[in-house]
């Protein structure tokens, strides 16, 4: 009874899955999807054209936003940095104007690393929930293999049993000099082409599990590379930042000590001798 409801069920699962691929391609497959076909409604008279379907609104980068936010903010800092690079030298050292602007690029600077940090860091933390989600689901799906292949297996000795029982009756009937064509020897050609169809059955049930199974396998292989990419790229992003801000520490070192060089030196009263104190 378990070996026949589970046929059944198998057997309901891979129809609704043919008649799914009949209208679509695979779900593995989404971003290649186009427009269903058009049914014609008259012979003569084709029908309408329908407009495309649209793709659908899920995002290729679930963080979009905050990677334009990043490159906005990169875009910022570089018109501020390139100003004050050709300016450099062009305005006086001690001018307030010139430190305001030091301050104004290195502040742009530091919200350009920290957007990209924010972008990282959500990646890193989306491909993580991702790699802890596939790695619970890909225990089960070995589980539910055994029991795919164990139902196989069964099916294939009922199939062994049904071709043994049906060449026996086959000689029997010989032996006796009864036809072939009797009741029971149709009722076993029937149970025999039940079994192969359900073998079948199971098989492509395999093979599609085998390659649902490779696809989260290709998924968690991606959340992995994207998990240590993203923490990798947090280090270097660090790792720039404190580059730039040393770069911007020796820019206003060498603007205040060029301020101080061209400051006018504390005024050198003259000296004069005593005696010229005592008149």
């Amino acid at each position: 009874m378990r070996s026949l409801s589970l046929s059944l069920l198998l057997a309901a699962l891979l129809v609704g899955f043919a008649a799914a691929q009949s209208r679509r391609p695979s779900p593995f497959s989404s971003a290649n999807r186009v427009a269903e076909p058009v049914e014609e409604t008259e012979a003569t008279q084709p029908a309408p054209a329908r407009p495309t379907r649209a793709t659908t609104n899920r995002a290729g980068d679930p963080f979009e936003e905050e990677l334009k936010s990043a490159f906005a903010a990169e875009a910022r800092w570089l018109t501020l940095h390139q100003a004050l690079m050709e300016d450099l030298d062009s305005l006086a050292p001690c001018d307030e104007h010139l430190a305001r602007r030091i301050q104004e690029a290195q502040d742009a600077a530091f919200e350009m690393f920290g957007q990209r940090t924010n972008y990282l860091q959500r990646h890193q933390r989306y491909a993580t929930e991702v790699r802890e989600d596939l790695e619970r689901k890909l225990p089960g799906l070995t589980v539910d293999r055994a029991e795919l292949e164990a139902h196989l297996k069964q099916i294939a000795q009922e199939l062994a049993s049904a071709e043994r029982r049906r060449t026996e009756l086959a000689s029997s009937l010989r032996t006796v000099g009864s036809s072939d064509d009797s009741e029971s020897v149709v009722t076993l050609d029937r149970i025999i082409t039940k079994l192969e169809r359900e073998k079948r059955l199971v098989e492509d049930t395999l093979r599609e599990y085998d390659q649902s199974r490779e696809h989260l396998r290709a998924l968690l292989r991606w959340a992995r590379e994207r998990e240590r990419a993203s923490s990798d790229q947090l280090a270097l992003v660090k790792a720039e930042s404190r580059l730039w801000k040393a770069f911007y520490d020796g820019v206003t070192l060498r603007v205040t000590l060029h301020c101080h060089q061209n400051s006018p030196g504390p005024y050198v009263f003259p000296t004069r001798s005593p005696r010229e104190v005592l008149r």
